[in-house]
């Protein structure tokens, strides 16, 4: 409460808003899935695609993660 009777609303707002995730990939990399992505996999739902990365390309990762390149993101992936 010391938070907002100091800043009022503004202060109820995280410190982290706008900064870049620590959980985030490289730009090679993430450049590296979109390229896949919209060469092989670019008609494929977020989970089928996310599943043939694991299956031929040995690249796991969120589904909400393969979604977000070139397309709406489903969670905090930008």
């Amino acid at each position: 409460m010391q938070a907002y009777d100091l800043a009022g609303a503004d202060g109820l707002v995280s410190k982290k808003r706008g900064r870049p995730s620590n959980r985030r990939h490289s730009e090679d990399f993430r450049n590296l899935v979109l390229d896949l992505v919209r060469e092989h996999y670019a008609d494929f739902g977020p989970t089928l695609a996310a599943e043939k990365l694991l299956e031929r390309n040995r690249i796991a990762g969120r589904t909400c993660y393969v979604v977000s390149f070139g397309r709406v993101p489903c969670c905090n992936i930008v």
